[in-house]
């Protein structure tokens, strides 16, 4: 089912994508997204509870106790209320902000409205975040797909209709507003399914397990700056010093690199809350097996993805958007190559968390936004690079943290020796850089103009994958593997 969603989310994006390019232009579509990047900002004010609440409960899971488990859901529910407030105000803070200073802001009415609606929406969303975690720390990441691609679908068709009646951008954040409250009340309904009776409870506030949450969330609340820093400010700085117009071209990269890097964070979604309950039960062994099982195939997809957007990536650009757009192409490697260091050490991050060590993360994450933000300004501003420059500041502090500081951490947590960590990393690059270079020699004398031509090619690299992933298990993880299959399939049957 995640696989469902994540296939689901980038056919959505794909297909909308030059429709509403078409439809608003470059300036109105960089806008649109300069909004929602500057309001997604508000979202630090959730101060990283999420992962505190999600952990906490899986923990509870693994040591099956249910009237912790409620208790724990009542204190995250009560910050989260907190939170919701506090992204209240600072959307009418905003509102007012933009309003008082009318004259310097061009659309100064359009961004007032358009960031109240977006804003109402986060904040509204967050009173419902206790019930996704529920879902989550059961590992029902199929009910949270579900409702996902329902979100997805319903937004779509919505955005299409009122964009084709000719309405503009206010009416385009109404239609998130709308999708998002209509999935929120299915996730309500869907955790107390789950677990009957679930609910908040005023006697269960316990002023010790606010604290654990807040101690919890305050290291993630970090590493959430930081990935702000990376990947949420290229856009702005990108309006500063090229031209709004620049930041659609930019944000083409950006959303091909994200969507390629979504399958890794379903996976970790199922990983987190698993890796979590062995710590509950003190199984030191299998932790360590579903590490080394999790950076296998994490890595394995993380070369599969990278070698597609080299290989695929122009042809695809110059098909899906135009040989104007063309200019994209460059970003996407150079983010995507960044990509490639994150999602390969993406398993070691779930360890973090669920060992609760996860302040490691959050101080490598909050050097590397800062380092982004600086040498993208200097790469930009004094080096005249324009949009490959701001992807380059991305890139070389992520290569630092991703091979030289993390893979000594993680080792430390299974207690391997890094020099094992660095020999299995360096057998899956390897392995893979051979099984694709010569897919990209092969790229290199064929056309690929047409979407059936570009289909064909995904199919083969898809086929690769498979025979990188099978060279990479052993017969016990291929067991296991095939066993966890039939399982799903078994239990969702039921």
């Amino acid at each position: 089912m995640q696989v469902l969603n994540y296939f689901v989310g980038v056919v959505v994006a794909l297909l909308l994508t030059p429709f509403l390019i078409g439809k608003l232009g470059d300036y109105y579509y960089g806008i649109w997204i300069l909004i929602s990047t500057i309001v997604g900002y508000f979202a630090l004010s959730e101060f990283g509870v999420g992962s505190a609440l999600q952990n906490h409960l899986s923990i509870c899971l693994g040591k099956n106790d249910p009237d912790e488990y409620r208790i724990i859901f009542s204190n995250g529910f009560f910050l989260y209320f907190l939170i919701s407030a506090v992204v209240f105000f600072l959307v009418a803070i905003s509102l007012l902000t933009v309003l008082l200073l009318e004259s310097r802001f061009a659309e100064s009415h359009l961004i007032a409205g358009v960031m109240v609606i977006i804003g109402l929406n986060l904040s509204i969303s967050f009173v419902f975040y206790p019930y996704v975690a529920v879902l989550k720390s059961h590992i029902r990441l199929d009910v949270v797909a579900w409702v996902e691609v329902l979100k997805i679908l319903m937004t779509a068709a919505l955005m299409v209709v009122v964009l084709t009646l000719g309405y503009g951008l206010r009416t385009l954040a109404l239609v998130t507003l709308v999708a998002s409250l209509c999935s929120n009340f299915v996730f309500l309904s869907a955790a107390r399914r789950v677990v009957p009776r679930l609910g908040f409870q005023r006697g269960h506030l316990d002023r010790n397990e606010l604290k654990s949450l807040l101690v919890y969330s305050g290291k993630t609340f970090l590493a959430q700056i930081g990935d702000i820093l990376r990947f949420k400010v290229d856009e702005v700085v990108t309006a500063a010093f090229i031209s709004v117009n620049h930041v659609t071209h930019y944000a083409v990269a950006n959303k091909l690199a994200t969507m390629s890097n979504k399958p890794s964070l379903r996976f970790l979604g199922i990983l987190s809350p698993l890796l979590a309950q062995y710590v509950g039960r003190e199984d030191a062994q299998k932790l360590k097996e579903r590490f080394l099982l999790g950076v296998k195939v994490t890595g394995a997809f993380s070369v599969f993805v990278y070698s597609g957007l080299i290989i695929l990536g122009a042809p695809f650009i110059r098909r899906w958007l135009g040989p104007s757009y063309i200019d994209s192409y460059a970003p996407l490697v150079i983010l995507g190559g960044a990509f490639l260091m994150i999602r390969t050490q993406s398993t070691a991050i779930s360890l973090m968390y669920a060992k609760a060590r996860h302040h490691y993360y959050a101080f490598m994450n909050l050097s590397e936004g800062v380092a982004n933000l600086g040498l993208s300004i200097l790469f930009v501003k004094y080096f005249g690079l324009g949009i490959n420059g701001v992807a380059l500041g991305t890139l070389i502090p992520t290569i630092i943290t991703r091979l030289f500081i993390q893979p000594v951490i993680a080792a430390k947590l299974v207690k391997m020796a890094v020099i094992d960590y660095y020999a299995l990393v360096l057998r899956i690059f390897l392995l893979g850089a051979l099984i694709y270079g010569l897919a990209f020699l092969a790229r290199s004398v064929l056309a690929l103009t047409m979407y059936w031509q570009l289909g064909i090619a995904f199919a083969i690299l898809s086929g690769l994958f498979l025979v990188h992933v099978g060279l990479l298990l052993n017969r016990e993880e291929r067991t296991l593997v095939s066993k966890s299959i039939r399982e799903w399939y078994r239990s969702r049957a039921e």
